[in-house]
């Protein structure tokens, strides 16, 4: 895993001579957690590309930036090509020699060979930049699914463009505005994050998963090139589904287990890292497992006792730490800095510090990132199916189990009911698919009408604005438009930005089996009445693992890797949240109303509601401002 950076100028008159080089090498060593191992440089007149790497496969040979044997291409590349192997064999077919073992060598050649349209043959995670010296063309793109980043901003007219894998990166351009803009706000507020291609800082944006950005002399151009999911079929029963999915499941996990340096297993105590984990005991049996796992001092969210039962089970090197309340306080304010742009996901925190044990040990882990969205595994999957029935037959009903719902006394538990209650009910009054970013975002559109300055107002109307947009014409069967909400807004921005960012801080490599392309383009094929069986969560996944995976794992109620931010709230984080959200200091920052948010937080000290996602959204992007403002 890398980070990249760099710039190109098509028209406008560019830094030259040593201004150039100590931009660029400025811009790229921002980016050194991603690679700590190795820097390189490529600077030409109106072009600059900057690699930090951390070496994973062919630690020699693997060097980048990398040129083609004529000189015409140079590459800089983050990420893995899974299918790199096939793709040489292939090349080697036709003539074509090697001078690695790198997959970056063999990325470089099939886009020699087929430029832009190599895309559609790469299975892997990866965000790349190409620079083609004959055509004086930049070409950059990133996977379907968005695993690895790409920010950048477009030069005043059009002239040109800069980039990097993390807002930081781009900051160090002279160019790149500082400031925020003031439209992702409201977004930021209602999704947790700002949704892609937009970004917190003005003018600048991220590359969507499957997106791809041309620069040349006639301007700049953002395409889609694919989409990792095609049309259903029908072709096969239910257990031939289930065998094909086992198979590819299988080759997604020994795939993953290419690697010329240690790696372990993130293991959750959940189905699919437990899964991925009994994967890879199958494929060797004698091999010395690490397995990583954070546990929490709160019994409502300590999944720790699951993890270690998987470990005893699959016989690995089981290495595990307590999260408590002392540690976090000592650490979360520096831990949340590492966040350039703003997310305010609280297991951002466990996620890091889990990255940090493991990176003691291994230099790459796998994951069981992808498992919910895949095979249905959330809550709301469920609360969706409810929902629809309310709107069927009983829509008069919406407004009094709201009602019912906010007479629930309140809790501070982890996933309590009336926190999943009072979430239901309040996104029933919307249209699918933004009723479930009700669900799973802090403020609605009519809060945030409420906690948003005057000024500022007029983007709560707007904030789910570019759902329809991303998703186009809703599909015949709801859950398919479902899971494709999930795939393109819960997964690519929080998600997969939580573990890059946490991990990437730490330098360490994640990877996730159960995003592979295949197994995904597979799973997604599958009649949705056999991959939502019976309307219970992950079902065909379940029936896959029984008998090779401990039945009390696999039977268990979803906990999700939460933190008692409700409970650290009201009594040892009282302190910092009382002075983050200051109303002076509100009023003075002039983004939010002040008002609003001393009743928010005024109410959770007293205990009167829960109200610890909206609190922690707006604590998170206070601490965004101290750090990069």
């Amino acid at each position: 895993m890398c980070g990249i950076a760099g710039f190109f100028y098509s028209t406008a008159q560019p830094p030259t001579g040593g201004e150039a080089s100590a931009l660029l090498k400025k811009m790229t060593r921002e980016l050194a957690h991603r690679g700590p191992d190795a820097e390189g440089y490529l600077e030409e007149p109106g072009v600059g590309l900057g690699h930090r790497r951390l070496k994973i496969i062919d630690l020699e040979g693997g060097i980048q930036p990398m040129t083609s044997a004529d000189g015409r291409y140079t590459i800089i590349f983050n990420g893995e090509i899974y299918n790199f192997r096939e793709i040489r064999a292939r090349l080697e077919s036709r003539g074509r020699k090697f001078k690695t073992r790198s997959d970056t060598e063999s990325l470089l050649q099939l886009f020699e060979e087929k430029g832009a349209a190599c895309l559609s043959e790469l299975e892997g995670m990866f965000a790349f930049v190409v620079w083609d010296r004959q055509k004086r063309v930049v070409t950059a793109a990133v996977d379907p699914f968005g695993k690895k980043p790409f920010y950048y901003s477009i030069l005043s007219g059009g002239s040109g463009f800069v980039f990097a894998s993390e807002p930081r990166g781009l900051l160090a351009h002279p160019a790149v505005s500082r400031e925020p803009d003031r439209r992702s706000i409201a977004r930021y507020l209602a999704f947790e994050y700002v949704p892609a291609p937009d970004t917190i800082w003005k003018g600048m944006k991220k590359l969507r998963g499957g997106t791809a950005i041309e620069a040349g002399a006639q301007g700049t151009r953002v395409f889609r090139y694919t989409k990792p999911f095609g049309p259903a079929v029908f072709a096969k029963t239910e257990a031939g589904w289930q065998a094909e999915t086992t198979e590819l499941f299988r080759d997604a996990v020994k795939r993953r287990l290419v690697s010329d340096v240690p790696l372990g297993v993130f293991l959750s105590g959940g189905v699919d890292s437990t899964a991925v984990l009994a994967e890879m005991r199958a494929l060797d049996p004698g091999r010395k497992i690490k397995t990583f796992t954070i546990g929490f001092e709160e019994a409502s969210f300590d999944e720790s006792a699951y993890a270690r039962r998987a470990a005893d089970f699959f016989s690995t090197e089981h290495i595990e730490e307590k999260l408590t309340l002392a540690s976090m306080l000592k650490e979360h304010e520096a831990i949340l800095a590492h966040l350039d742009e703003p997310m305010a996901d609280a297991s951002f925190i466990p996620t890091f510090l889990l990255s940090r044990l493991v990176r003691k040990h291994v230099a790459v882990a796998l994951g069981g990132d992808g498992g919910d969205e895949l095979f249905g595994g959330y809550p709301t999957f469920d609360a969706a199916r409810f929902a629809r029935k309310i709107d069927r037959w009983a829509p008069w009903s919406a407004g009094l189990m709201q009602s019912a719902a906010n007479a629930l006394p309140v809790s501070m538990d982890n996933l309590s009911l009336d926190f999943k209650a009072k979430q239901f009910t309040k996104g029933l009054r919307y249209p699918p698919r933004i009723r479930n970013q009700v669900w799973l975002g802090a403020f609605s559109d009519l809060e945030l009408d409420a906690v948003l300055s005057p000024d500022l107002r007029q983007e709560a109307s707007a904030a789910y604005q570019g759902i329809d947009e991303t998703l186009g014409e809703p599909m015949a069967d709801y859950r398919d438009d479902l899971q494709e909400f999930y795939f393109r807004f819960y997964l690519e921005g929080d998600i997969l930005v939580k573990t890059d960012r946490a991990s990437m801080a730490n330098s360490l490599e994640t990877r996730s089996p159960l995003l592979d392309d295949r197994l995904v383009g597979t799973v997604r094929r599958i009649p949705a009445d056999i991959r939502f069986k019976d309307g219970k969560p992950k079902e065909l996944f379940k029936k896959i693992l029984r008998g090779r995976v401990p039945a009390e794992i696999i039977d268990r109620p979803k906990k999700g890797f939460g933190i008692p931010i409700s409970h650290w709230i009201r009594k040892d984080l009282k302190p910092q949240f009382e002075s983050a959200l200051a109303p002076d200091r509100i009023r003075r920052e002039g983004f939010f109303n002040p008002d609003t948010v001393s009743l928010l937080l005024a109410e959770h000290l007293a205990g009167k509601r829960d109200n610890r996602k909206q609190l922690w959204t707006l604590y998170t992007f206070q601490k965004w401002q101290e750090t990069w403002l």
